[in-house]
């Protein structure tokens, strides 16, 4: 039966504690408030990162991981027969480029057993999970990369991640939006839904305050799902949100199941407080 290690970066949104259970290695983005290396505080829980947020003068920036962080940890399952890397979308970040200059430089060490297969997901925060797990749990089934990555394919034009943002003041700020559509998101209270297609964020449709902006994401997944028996949903220091959507979603699918997830450090650097999105494989590709 072929060894397959399964590896993706801290963006998936799940903890370390959880990934290991899955036998999931994580490759971590770190993250910096000025100069201050968020990964050497002595507490690197979420909740100790959002105590920074609201006390640090400097905004969340997260890096992409270095080829060296992916070089030791590829290092780390030389006995290994592939070793299969799962990143967040190319467009959003340099981690995937990371990823493939590490391989290249073990391809020219020479003598390096397992096969390294990079895989941008073209996706984000818990749609890069769920895609990692799926890989997981169909390493432990003993597939072989190959088929795993047959997978992951169907995976990559199906998953979809629908999200709002209380508000677009740190993706602004991390360059990510015009300065003129900042300025409506805050003062308008419009909130636009957004959705990765390709790796690339989009907005499908603007509302006028969170509630309809969670309804509109609850009547994508009715209208788009190609089951709904579970979905999962990912929060951002917005368990209030996370409950109520839940709920709503519990009254229209009595035995759904939802999984909850809260964003970490790389992600909530992007969305701030207050960011709430469903995640689901869609019945359709939603892009060829």
């Amino acid at each position: 039966m072929p060894k397959v290690k399964i590896i993706t970066d801290s963006s998936c949104d799940f903890s370390k504690e959880y990934a290991e259970s899955l036998g999931i290695a994580l490759v971590d983005l770190p993250v910096f408030f000025g100069t201050r290396n968020f990964e050497e505080e002595p507490d690197r829980s979420t909740s100790h990162f959002w105590g920074m947020v609201r006390t640090s003068h400097a905004f969340p920036t997260a890096l992409q991981p270095s080829p060296q962080d992916f070089l030791r940890t590829f290092l780390q399952f030389e006995d290994f027969d592939d070793i299969l890397c799962i990143t967040v979308s190319s467009k959003s970040s340099q981690t995937f480029h990371s990823a493939c200059l590490a391989r290249q430089m073990l391809i020219e060490r020479g003598g390096f057993a397992p096969h390294i297969h990079v895989v941008d997901s073209q996706n984000a925060s818990i749609g890069l999970g769920l895609m990692a797990r799926q890989a997981a749990n169909l390493a432990q089934q003993g597939q072989s990369a190959p088929e795993i990555m047959r997978r992951l394919e169907f995976m990559r034009t199906r998953l979809s991640l629908y999200f709002v943002l209380d508000s677009l003041e740190y993706v602004h700020h991390a360059g990510r939006v015009g300065a003129l559509k900042a300025f409506l998101g805050q003062t308008l209270k419009i909130k636009p839904v957004l959705t990765l297609l390709k790796g690339v964020p989009v907005e499908v449709s603007k509302t006028l305050g969170i509630s309809q902006a969670m309804q509109n994401v609850i009547d994508r997944f009715a209208s788009l799902a190609a089951s709904h028996s579970e979905v999962a949903i990912v929060h951002a220091h917005a368990s209030s949100l996370a409950d109520a959507l839940a709920k709503k979603l519990k009254a229209l699918y009595q035995n759904i199941k939802i999984e909850r997830f809260e964003a970490g450090p790389a992600i909530a650097s992007l969305t701030g407080p207050g960011g709430i999105g469903l995640a689901f494989l869609e019945k359709s590709a939603r892009f060829a």
